[in-house]
């Protein structure tokens, strides 16, 4: 579910999801890959990511077809970054998620948000990108009540499996 994006509302409120797998912005990515011939490969050499499972068309999509989500949109995250989200209240990515996105330079580490204006996408919707491994906070009052954990629980950044499971085994250098 890696590629799956979620948007939140200026109060960290999540308002929209969709899963990677899901297809409603097919248009968007052949419209993307017709109308700019040679998009792709670039954003592919700076993020890793194709349009097929990148958010940029999802984005397109929701802009079009639900523009009052759009336009309360405030920042976009992946998945797994909601589950941390929904736990402490902090909307955060690491750099193998974000990468996901195809809207952000691997190399940089950082959001490309050049690549979300150049379409139209809002680009002050992305958030911090922390290292896996960063605290980012504790368990809310609230997260508590409801599962019963401590809110001294820390709530730490963590990454892609394939990433993660890479570095475990000191594959870090390319060959």
């Amino acid at each position: 579910m890696r590629e799956g994006i979620v948007v939140y509302d200026e109060n960290g409120k999540a308002l929209w999801g969709v899963a990677n797998v899901d297809a409603r912005a097919d248009v968007q990515v052949h419209y993307l890959k017709d109308a700019f011939d040679a998009m792709e490969a670039e954003d592919y050499a700076m993020s890793g990511q194709t349009f097929a499972l990148g958010a940029l068309p999802r984005l397109m999509w929701l802009k079009t077809h639900r523009p009052g989500i759009y336009e309360k949109m405030h920042r976009v995250s992946m998945i797994g970054d909601w589950v941390l989200a929904s736990l402490c209240g902090t909307v955060a990515t690491d750099p193998s998620n974000a990468g996901t996105t195809g809207i952000f330079s691997l190399k940089e580490r950082q959001w490309a948000p050049q690549m979300a204006t150049r379409m139209g996408i809002k680009d002050t919707i992305f958030p911090p990108v922390l290292e896996p491994g960063c605290v980012m906070g504790t368990v809310s009052p609230e997260t508590a009540a409801q599962t019963g954990l401590s809110t001294q629980t820390k709530v730490v950044m963590g990454g892609g499996d394939v990433q993660l499971g890479a570095a475990g085994l000191g594959v870090v250098k390319e060959g």
